[in-house]
């Protein structure tokens, strides 16, 4: 069995909208701009 990963996006500020990646950096945080800020 094998994994395809066909899509991969991240989203910058929480809960709103997301960027398409067509390669993404890993961090010891996760992926690198993903989930960084939230607005309140």
């Amino acid at each position: 069995m094998s994994l395809v990963l066909r899509e991969i996006w991240i989203y910058p500020i929480k809960s709103l909208g997301g960027i398409p990646l067509t390669s993404a950096r890993v961090t010891e945080k996760g992926l690198q701009y993903d989930r960084r800020y939230m607005l309140v």
